[in-house]
């Protein structure tokens, strides 16, 4: 009977969240529904006598980011230098070929 060990893999860094689009954030209707957003967003959160406060911060972190991103959306990845932004077909097969891989 021979025994063989494994070598040790690193354990994955946690996946980081989506970048908000805070340039959104300039129109006064976008800082409306963000606001509103917000509030029933913490409205929600359950806060319960005996619960850890580490849980609490983490309901009421998640709560504001999924508010924030729901109203302000994400930045878009650009690389300007490669294509010309005009060309409707270079952007369409790229936006075809990021559904894809997203999937």
């Amino acid at each position: 009977m021979s025994l063989t060990t494994r070598r040790p893999y690193p354990k994955s860094a946690p996946k980081l969240p989506w970048r908000l689009n805070v340039a959104r954030l300039k129109d006064p209707v976008t800082q409306e529904l963000l606001s509103a957003n917000i509030k029933t967003a913490l409205e929600l959160v359950p806060i319960e006598e005996g619960t850890k406060t580490d849980r609490i911060w983490g309901a009421i972190r998640d709560a504001i980011y999924k508010a924030s991103f729901d109203s302000v959306g994400t930045t878009k990845r650009r690389h300007q230098d490669w294509f010309d932004e005009n060309d409707q077909h270079i952007q369409s097969l790229l936006e075809n070929k990021r559904t894809l891989h997203d999937k």
